[in-house]
Formats: structure tokens, C-alpha cells, sequence
């Protein structure tokens, strides 16, 4: 379980939830996330980020550290993310895990940030580059204890000078 719960998150894998939230941002649409365990999501449009924790046996992660997952083409993170916008290319999500010791199991918590794109020029993002953000939007709830959410591109829009994707998560 542990394994297939990873792999839901690694954005090596076309079907994880970071890559489904790009796609329904570039492509739009509507769509259920499903995972195989038990577990309480979190939705945080502050951060702009999704949480899922859940209970194991056994964990993949030494407890105590946050561990940045690789983006899809292998390219490390730091988690929590670092601050500032990313060169065009670079994903837009970051993907940490998080194993705590509860008694004789573990508490698994998997978070997904997303950040600005844009190109940059002298550490600075370029005003004549295409720019853009995914923004994670609240449609119902903030907390929900399930296997599945639903997902949907809400609308796309110009702020300052970049464009912004909202994709609407509704969690049951």
C-alpha cells in the first residue's frame, strides 16, 4: 500500500495528483483523485498546497525529516519549498513526505505546493517572459476524511502581469 500511495504523489508517474492538477490546469476538465488508504485531506489556499496523512505499518521515509520527492524529469526540491519564482521549465509543484512514529506505526503525510513559473533574468522574472501559476482553489471543504477528491479547472486569468490557472478542489 505504502508503495502504490507513493506513486500517486511522485510526479515520475503521469497519473499522480501533481501532474492530474497541471494537465486539468493546461487542458481543463473535471476529475476524481482516487488513493488506496484511509486518510484526511487538507487543502490550504494559503499555501497553496494539498496535504493527505494516513496511517501504515511500515514507511518507505525515515521518521523526523521532511524528503522532497524528484519532480518528473529528476530534478531535486527542497522542502519546504524555496521562496521565489522558477525558471520556465522547472515544475511548478514540489512534492515532500513527511514519516512521524505514532506508537507502533507511522503517520504519513504527503504535501504538494505550487509555485510561480516565469523566466528569470538576473535572479529576477523577466516582465516580457511568459509567467504563470496554479492555484489551488477551496470549492467546499478544507478537510476531508476519504480516499478521493475532485478536481476541476475554474477559470484562467492575467494578475500582475501573469497568468493564473485556478483549479478548483472539492474535497467530500
Amino acid at each position: 500500500m505504502v508503495g502504490r500511495i507513493r506513486r500517486a504523489f511522485d510526479q515520475a508517474y503521469a497519473d499522480s495528483l501533481p501532474r492530474r492538477i497541471r494537465y486539468l490546469a493546461t487542458y481543463e476538465g473535471e476529475e476524481s483523485f482516487i488513493v488506496d488508504a484511509d486518510g484526511v485531506w487538507n487543502l490550504s489556499t494559503v499555501e497553496n498546497s494539498i496535504r493527505f496523512e494516513f496511517e501504515s505499518k511500515v514507511s518507505d521515509f525515515s521518521p523526523g525529516e521532511w524528503v522532497a520527492l524528484p519532480d518528473e524529469k529528476g530534478n531535486p526540491a527542497s522542502c519546504p519549498p524555496t521562496p521565489g519564482d522558477l525558471r520556465r521549465g522547472d515544475s511548478p509543484a514540489v512534492v515532500c513526505v513527511l514519516a512521524s512514529r505514532v506508537g507502533d506505526r507511522f503517520l504519513i503525510t504527503y504535501k504538494v505546493w505550487f509555485r510561480a513559473v516565469c523566466e528569470l533574468i538576473d535572479q529576477e522574472c523577466d516582465p516580457e517572459a511568459e509567467q504563470y501559476e496554479i492555484r489551488l482553489r477551496q470549492a467546499k471543504r478544507a478537510i476531508s476524511t476519504s480516499r478521493s477528491i475532485r478536481m476541476g479547472f475554474n477559470r484562467r486569468y492575467w494578475e500582475e502581469g501573469r497568468a493564473v490557472v485556478e483549479v478548483n478542489v472539492f474535497l467530500p
